[in-house]
């Protein structure tokens, strides 16, 4: 169920006005069910990434969810929401990541950089954001846009991805 329309309602509170123009913290004391509302508002009015941080990844899920509810999708002008999980393995562990991981990861990573997208919302449990990813630079320089009926140059594109840390297979 889409509970967009619930949105303008907040901004005739003045608590919210306030929260927007000085940016003050949003109180302890606000209500567990309201939580998932007040962030997709404020997604909806800044410019800015919105984080949200988790303790757990079933918690991290669940606002995925909820902000979802009261957001329109990122294809019809709303911001994208985005999970940024938590490694599969524990700290140390030479375990492989699957595959959906990394491109999460990678995604939430990536909108955090575009200049040209709605500013996404990601939400993240701590321990992802405990392990260590690419420097934001190393980041930039790896992306490249790719799009449908575009030219590319095979062989340069290639190398590219090897440098990356593709493997051809």
């Amino acid at each position: 169920m889409k509970l967009t329309g619930l949105l303008p309602a907040i901004h005739r509170l003045p608590a919210y006005q306030r929260l927007l123009t000085e940016g003050s913290p949003a109180p302890l004391g606000l209500l567990r069910a309201a939580r998932s509302y007040l962030a997709a508002a404020m997604a909806a009015d800044t410019s800015s990434p919105l984080l949200i941080v988790t303790g757990s990844s079933e918690q991290a899920q669940h606002w995925v969810e909820a902000i979802g509810h009261f957001l329109p999708p990122a294809d019809e002008g709303g911001p994208p929401v985005l999970l940024y999980p938590e490694p599969d393995s524990l700290p140390f562990e030479r375990i492989a990541w699957t595959d959906r991981t990394r491109q999460a990861r990678l995604t939430a990573l990536a909108a955090l950089q575009s200049k040209t997208a709605k500013p996404p919302v990601v939400i993240a449990p701590l321990r992802a954001l405990l392990q260590t990813t690419l420097p934001p630079r190393e980041l930039r320089l790896s992306l490249r846009p790719l799009a449908v009926g575009a030219f590319i140059r095979l062989d340069e594109t290639l190398t590219r991805w090897a440098q990356s840390g593709y493997e051809p297979a």
